[in-house]
C-alpha cells in the first residue's frame, strides 16, 4: 500500500492539473464573451430575439387631367402561421378556411404537420365576407403588401411606363418620376421568443410608412383612349406595322393624348419584347418626308424672301438636282405658294429652298427644335439627326427641303406644327401638370415654357391660312 501513495499523489496531480486547465478555460471564456467580445455578443442576442419588419408604403398613384385612376397600388396580403402559438386550431382553421378556401380539417392537418412558421399563401386578395376580426387569433399573421395595377390596362400603357415585382419604375412616367412615386418605407421591431415566433403585444418600435406622391397628367382619358382606337383602326386598314399619335395644346405644350401601335398591358408587361414596350413617339426617329416642308415655308415666310401673293413655276413637274431628278406627281405649271405647299409639289418647294438659301433653312430647321431633344419629361427621348450646316449646301439642300437627309421623331414634329399655330413659340411639352404630397396639396410643376420664338406672329398666320 505504501508503494501506491506516489501513484496516488500523481493522480491527483493531473486531476489538479485538469481542474486548473478546465478553470482557466472557463475564465478565459467568460472574459471572452463578457469583456472582450461582449459588443459581439450581445448584437447576436438581439439578431435572435429581435426582428425588424420593413413596413412597406403605397407608392403614388398617376390619374390623368380628371382625376381618374390611370396606375395605383393594390393592397394584398401574405397569410402564414405560427404553429407553436396557436391557442385553438379551430378558430385559426376557420379563419384560414374564409381566407383562402380549403376545408377545417385540412388546415388542423397543416398546422399539426408543421413546427415552425409556414406561408399559406402569398400577395392575395382578402375581401372576405364577413370581414376578418380586427385582432386575430394568436400563431396566425397576415402582412399588408402591395401589387402595382393598371386598371385602364393597356390605356397610355407606353406613357405610363410598368415597374418590377419591387414597384420599381423601369419605364415610362414610373422611372421618370420614381423619387416621388416611391414613398418612404417604414420599419417595426419585433421581440421574438426561443423559436423565432414575434411574442404577441411586444411591439418595440414602429415607424409608419410615408406613401408616395400622387401625380396629375395632362393627359385625358377621354381623348387619349379615342386616339387609341383611331390609331389601331388606320393601322389595320393600312397593314401598317406600327405607329404614333400625338394629341397636344399648342398654347401650352399640354401633351392631351399619346398613343402608340403595338402597346402591351402594364399589369403583365413581361408577355411582350421591348419593341412592344417603348414609346415610339419619343424614341423612334425617322426620315419625315412631305410632312416637313413647313421648314422651307416658314424660312421663306419669315425671311421676307416670298409672301403669299408670289407664284412659282412647276414646269414639267421635274427639276434637274446634279444628276438626279425630283418630280412631282404631275406637272402644276405656274402655282402659287398655297398651292405649292397644297399640292406638296417637290419642284415649287426646291426651288423655293434655292432661292431661301441653306443658312436660313439651318437656322429655321434649329429653331423649330429638329436635331435636338425637345424636354418632354419622359426618359429615353431621342434627338434625331440634323446635319451641320456646312452639309447644307449641294444636292443636300434640296433633299432637305423636302424632308429627307434628316431623322425626327413624332414629338418634333408635333411640336414644330404647334409653333405654327401658336403664333411662331417653339414650347417644351409636358405631362405632368401637378403633384399631391404627402398632406394632400397639390403643387404645379408643369405649365407653358417657351425655348425660343421662332418666327414672328404674322409669318404663323399666312401658314396657318395655308395648311
Amino acid at each position: 500500500m505504501i508503494g501506491d501513495a506516489p501513484l496516488h499523489r500523481g493522480r491527483l496531480r493531473l486531476l489538479a492539473l485538469l481542474l486548473l486547465a478546465g478553470w482557466v478555460g472557463i475564465v478565459y471564456r467568460l472574459t471572452d464573451i463578457q469583456v472582450l467580445r461582449n459588443a459581439y455578443y450581445q448584437e447576436r442576442a438581439e439578431e435572435q430575439h429581435h426582428r425588424e419588419v420593413v413596413l412597406q408604403p403605397r407608392r403614388g398613384r398617376i390619374v390623368d387631367r380628371r382625376g381618374h385612376l390611370l396606375a395605383g397600388d393594390r393592397l394584398l396580403h401574405t397569410v402564414g402561421v405560427h404553429p407553436r402559438l396557436v391557442q385553438d386550431r379551430d378558430e385559426v382553421a376557420d379563419l384560414l378556411t374564409l381566407m383562402v378556401g380549403e376545408s377545417r380539417d385540412h388546415w388542423i392537418a397543416e398546422i399539426t404537420s408543421h413546427d415552425r412558421f409556414f406561408y399559406v399563401a402569398r400577395q392575395v386578395d382578402l375581401a372576405t365576407e364577413p370581414p376578418l376580426p380586427y385582432l386575430l387569433p394568436p400563431g396566425l399573421e397576415v402582412v399588408e403588401e402591395y401589387r402595382r395595377a393598371y386598371p385602364r390596362r393597356q390605356l397610355a400603357a407606353n406613357v405610363l411606363g410598368y415597374t418590377d415585382v419591387d414597384r420599381k419604375g423601369i419605364e415610362g412616367l414610373e422611372l421618370q418620376y420614381e423619387d416621388q412615386l416611391r414613398g418612404r418605407p417604414g420599419r417595426l421591431v419585433q421581440q421574438l421568443d426561443a423559436t423565432g415566433a414575434p411574442i404577441p403585444g411586444m411591439e418595440e418600435v414602429r415607424e409608419e410608412p410615408l406613401d408616395g406622391m400622387t401625380l396629375r397628367l395632362t393627359l385625358d382619358g377621354v381623348v387619349q383612349e379615342v386616339l387609341e382606337e383611331e390609331l389601331a383602326f388606320g393601322i389595320q386598314q393600312s397593314g401598317a406595322k406600327g405607329g404614333v399619335a400625338i394629341v397636344l395644346n399648342p398654347s401650352t405644350g399640354a401633351v392631351l393624348a399619346m398613343a402608340n401601335w403595338p402597346t402591351f398591358d402594364p399589369n403583365t408587361p413581361g408577355t411582350v419584347g421591348p419593341e412592344d414596350r417603348r414609346n415610339r413617339a419619343i424614341t423612334d426617329s425617322f426620315e419625315p418626308g412631305s410632312v416637313l416642308k413647313v421648314i422651307t415655308f416658314t424660312a421663306a415666310f419669315d425671311s421676307g424672301r416670298y409672301t403669299t401673293a408670289d407664284t412659282i413655276d412647276g414646269g414639267n413637274g421635274v427639276i434637274q438636282v446634279v444628276d438626279s431628278e425630283i418630280r412631282d406627281t404631275r406637272p402644276r405649271g405656274r402655282m402659287s405658294l398655297g398651292e405649292v405647299l397644297k399640292y406638296s409639289s417637290n419642284v415649287g418647294t426646291v426651288k423655293i429652298a434655292r432661292h431661301v438659301g441653306p443658312n436660313m433653312m439651318y437656322r429655321y430647321a434649329r429653331g423649330l427644335g429638329f436635331g435636338q431633344a425637345s424636354g418632354l419629361d419622359l426618359p429615353g427621348e431621342a434627338s434625331g439627326l440634323l446635319r451641320r450646316l456646312p452639309e447644307w449646301r449641294g444636292p443636300a439642300l434640296e433633299s432637305l427641303s423636302i424632308g429627307y437627309g434628316l431623322s425626327v421623331t413624332a414629338l418634333q414634329i408635333a411640336m414644330a406644327y404647334a409653333s405654327v399655330c401658336n403664333g411662331g413659340r417653339l414650347l417644351r411639352p409636358y405631362l405632368v401638370g401637378s403633384i399631391q404630397d404627402e398632406r394632400g396639396r397639390w403643387h404645379r410643376v408643369g405649365g407653358p415654357q417657351l425655348i425660343r420664338k421662332v418666327m414672328h406672329e404674322e409669318t404663323s398666320a399666312m401658314l396657318r391660312g395655308l395648311l
